[in-house]
């Protein structure tokens, strides 16, 4: 009924057995082969004769950052890939300029239906709108609806290279869509 989340910031990974969860700081290793392959590779000089890695022994000041979340029931209810996301991406606040800024205080710019997490808003390459992506963080396929800034009238899908593709409609500001398991989705936002 009740589960804990680990989450991390910059560690190399986790060891999960026997009911003991242990995250790992460091690999701090003095004669690796597979580093001395990679760095050759790569052309990186002072490999040549030996494994010695003293990249690979990670000596100097770290700092680790985790946190131990408390939830009940599964990952899914704990909303736990929503909450890690937070956790790997604090919250940016910029300031708004004018009355502009003043009418819209305390509204989100984008906003999505609950088990749909957004991971980028940024400016169309041909800086005619935005992109946004998102993924279905539930692992279950269901209808997603979005409520965008009053202004958009245009909302299309696109792939990687933005290139747009089906149109969907916009209603009272909000477009909905079907999204399959865990799959990413990328619109383009006309104004």
């Amino acid at each position: 009924r009740f589960a804990i989340a680990l989450f991390n910031r910059g560690t190399p990974g986790y060891w999960i057995a026997n009911r003991r969860l242990e995250l790992v700081l460091l690999r701090s290793l003095a004669n690796y082969k597979d580093y001395q392959r990679s760095a050759l590779g790569k052309g990186v000089p002072g490999y040549e004769h030996s494994p010695q890695t003293e990249l690979a022994r990670e000596q100097g000041t770290h700092q680790f950052d985790y946190a131990l979340v408390s939830h009940s029931g599964s990952w899914r209810s704990g909303r736990l890939p929503e909450l890690g996301l937070g956790y790997n991406t604090p919250l940016t606040c910029l300031a708004g300029l004018g009355a502009a800024a003043n009418k819209d205080a305390g509204r989100s710019f984008i906003t999505c239906s609950p088990d749909f997490l957004l991971t980028a808003i940024k400016r169309a390459e041909d800086d005619r709108g935005l992109i946004v992506r998102g993924y279905e963080t539930r692992g279950q396929s269901h209808r997603v609806t979005m409520r965008l800034p009053r202004e958009v009238r245009r909302v299309q899908r696109a792939n990687l290279l933005e290139e747009a593709g089906e149109a969907l409609p916009v209603a009272r500001g909000r477009v909905s869509f079907p999204c399959r398991p865990h799959e990413i989705v990328t619109f383009l936002l006309r104004w």
